[in-house]
């Protein structure tokens, strides 16, 4: 099984801003159950259990932005007593705090469209490879069999990230509501 995709909106394909509303919180919510993530009762908790500390949201600017908005336009619908919270002025889903990554904002979507991702990683599963004496080493080109009209280099490179469980990450992108 390959990670868990969630889909949400954006209002167009130039947007600046992704769409958040309830449909969101509960794609969140599908996937912090569907990857195992595990919501810490006490600060304490997070702090002292290793494993909690291993599973991150990142997400960008944007989205992060998008959800403060949405958090003060609801505040008076008990919001904040759920999933999505204000812990010390940041925000935290499941009382995880959500990460912002800036590289992530100059992030696009296979059109060349901007982008507002939501990453959900579990850093427990992801093994750091290191490959003695090589720096970087390229494989024969060959054709991939499933398309035969794409050429497939595969290379190794000394560092590298693993990722013994796919199950456990979970990844949502923005399409356009049109889509």
């Amino acid at each position: 099984m390959r990670c868990v995709v969630r889909i949400y909106s954006r209002p167009t394909n130039t947007a600046d801003a992704p769409t958040f509303d309830d449909d969101v919180l509960d794609a969140m919510d599908m996937i912090y159950l569907k990857t195992g993530f595990v919501t810490p009762l006490t600060v304490q908790q997070y702090v002292d259990n290793y494993a909690l500390q291993q599973q991150a949201i990142y997400l960008n600017s944007d989205t992060y932005l998008a959800m403060k908005s949405f958090m003060r336009q609801n505040r008076d619908d008990n919001r904040g007593s759920g999933e999505l919270d204000w812990v010390g002025g940041g925000l935290t889903f499941n009382r995880r705090p959500l990460q912002v990554v800036p590289v992530l904002d100059g992030s696009t979507d296979s059109d060349g469209y901007k982008d507002f991702p939501i990453y959900y990683i579990d850093h427990g599963f992801f093994n750091v490879i290191v490959h003695e004496g090589r720096e970087f080493y390229e494989y024969e080109t060959m054709y991939d069999p499933q398309v035969p009209d794409v050429l497939v280099n595969l290379s190794m490179i000394k560092f590298q990230y693993l990722c013994r469980n796919r199950q456990r990450q979970g990844i949502m992108h923005a399409v356009t509501a049109s889509t």
